[in-house]
């Protein structure tokens, strides 16, 4: 978190600092599109380069790769496990299909990202489109964070350059992405613990920040970036201050604390 100058006690999010450089027409980037040092000191952040660029070039997608090893990969798996609210620990054989596809979804991202071997990833990728059929899931690989729940079968259509945060809860009847242009900054970056409710859609060049909940047949086109709250509407706007820190699971914040609580007893 980021130091907000015009009040010390609520930070920026790197959701904010990414929407703050991209709507800044101050900012300068470099020739390999990189931040330039001058847009650091005219944010006034107190951060460095290196962190400025990690951060934007995570939010921008052009360098990030979610799953990178295989500990990552079971990461993701044990976190959609516990999102999806299940105690067991394999999928049913002839229910589960959601969890089906989602344990199927990483093991394409893992395969893929890992460079692993082609015959897998061709099975693993045939598998996952079955699995997409049969649901009415268009969702590509490395596009949802770790934690993701899918509330329902239905259709879901997300473009492949979205970028969704951890924690998502995401239900049937979604779009994402804009069909007026391919470049890459026309797509939502959307935050982590982000509530999208049934036949929302959210469109175009826009940051949705952490911890928003996207009210039931919204139409989202402009950025949110204050945190915590409620939108909804056509187009949407602010309606309460409700977070979705209440209403879902943030299961990689239990995973993570698992393994922390863990580490500390072997001390």
């Amino acid at each position: 978190m980021i130091g907000n100058p015009k009040n010390a006690n609520k930070p920026y999010s790197f959701l904010t600092v990414y929407y703050l450089i991209e709507t800044n027409t101050r900012v300068q980037k470099q020739s390999d599109g990189r931040v330039s040092e001058k847009t650091c000191i005219h944010l006034n952040e107190g951060i460095t380069e290196d962190v400025l660029n990690i951060w934007y070039s995570q939010m921008r997608g052009k360098e990030q790769i979610m799953i990178k090893s295989k500990e990552d990969y079971l990461f993701f798996l044990e976190a959609d496990r516990i999102a999806l609210n299940t105690q067991k620990k394999r999928p049913s054989i002839f229910q589960d299909e959601i969890w089906k596809f989602q344990r199927c979804l990483r093991k394409v991202e893992f395969l893929e990202n890992c460079n692993k071997n082609k015959l897998s990833r061709l099975q693993a990728k045939y598998k996952l489109h079955k699995l997409s059929v049969q649901l009415g899931f268009t969702i590509p690989p490395n596009v949802f964070g770790a934690g993701l729940s899918i509330a329902h079968r239905g259709p879901i259509v997300i473009h492949s350059r979205v970028r969704v945060g951890e924690n998502c809860h995401i239900y049937h009847g979604v779009s994402i992405g804009d069909t007026r242009s391919t470049v890459d900054k026309e797509f939502p970056v959307i935050g982590n613990n982000v509530i999208i409710c049934p036949y929302a859609n959210i469109s175009g060049p826009i940051v949705i920040a952490d911890g928003i909940v996207v009210g039931a047949n919204s139409y989202v086109n402009k950025s949110f970036t204050e945190p915590d709250i409620t939108i909804a509407g056509c187009p949407a706007k602010k309606i309460s201050n409700k977070s979705s820190i209440d209403m879902w699971i943030r299961a990689t914040d239990i995973l993570r604390k698992r393994k922390t609580d863990g580490f500390n007893r072997q001390i």
